[in-house]
């Protein structure tokens, strides 16, 4: 997403090209890309802090490392709607745990955990999935667990080491266990739960909603000044069960406009029903 989280893995791939013998020669190295003389094809970092997105190309691979911090889809979008016309092209994104469940990478988590479950119904063999995580039921301070998070860091002394003094920082201060529990134990945790409502509990509140014309409705009406959202609510009650629901409209020729300065996904939201 930044310019320089974009640059991360382009100058892994850098350095692993310096360091091939068979390769030297083979390309060039300048201005912020590598360009391979032979196929004329290159090798370039792209964010949206420095507002090159990759608009116009069709890449064969495209890497998003770590997703979590994205704020919209933008880049993944870009990157995947451009391999459209290639024969065997390849996406891989790379990350960890976030604090934001609400940007696109907690949404492709719960859709890759629903490919990994065997109970469920999703089934994709296109893509390939690892997500190294603690179970939901696991004690952080159990060092069995570690592994399960950590595959590599934990098969070694100093890395068990690094995760024990990260765990003792974590546990002593409140404010980096937030840290510790997504960087080291790839745990999602809700920034927001610490806020006016915990997001667990508010997920725990989705179902169907029944027919509304046997019920007590009231309503809500937010009407925008020029350009905002005008949002109507209601809440429902039901043998003592209230049901809550809202839809919301905004002018269409400002909707790309306000995704970009709001930084939510007002599109997608058009698509789900929500708005208008």
């Amino acid at each position: 997403w930044s310019r320089e989280q974009s640059d991360e893995v382009y100058q892994a791939i850098l350095e692993q090209l310096q360091h091939a013998p068979i390769l030297e020669g083979k390309y060039t190295s300048a201005n912020g890309r590598v360009k391979k003389y032979k196929t004329n094809s290159i090798i370039q970092p792209l964010s949206r802090e420095a507002r090159k997105l990759g608009d116009g190309k069709n890449p064969s691979l495209g890497i998003v490392d770590e997703y979590h911090a994205h704020e919209t889809s933008e880049i993944y979008d870009v990157l995947d709607s451009g391999m459209v016309a290639r024969r065997s092209p390849l996406m891989a994104i790379i990350t960890t745990a976030g604090f934001n469940m609400e940007r696109p990478c907690f949404k492709e988590y719960q859709y890759t955990s629903k490919i990994l479950d065997p109970d469920a119904d999703t089934e994709n063999d296109d893509y390939f999935v690892m997500i190294c995580e603690l179970d939901p039921d696991d004690d952080i301070k159990d060092e069995s667990n570690w592994i399960k998070a950590n595959p590599i860091v934990a098969t070694y002394p100093e890395g068990m080491e690094s995760l024990r003094s990260a765990l003792k920082v974590a546990l002593e201060v409140p404010e980096k266990m937030r840290s510790f529990l997504t960087k080291n134990m790839n745990r999602w945790v809700d920034q927001k739960d610490n806020g006016y409502m915990k997001m667990s509990k508010w997920r725990a509140c989705n179902g169907e909603i029944p027919d509304l014309e046997n019920m007590a409705v009231y309503l809500g009406l937010d009407l925008s000044m020029t350009t905002d959202l005008t949002s109507v609510g209601w809440i429902g009650v039901l043998d003592g069960i209230y049901y809550v629901g809202q839809h919301s409209f905004m002018p269409e020729g400002r909707a790309k406009e306000k995704m970009a300065t709001d930084k939510v996904p007002y599109d997608l939201w058009k698509e789900m029903g929500y708005i208008t």
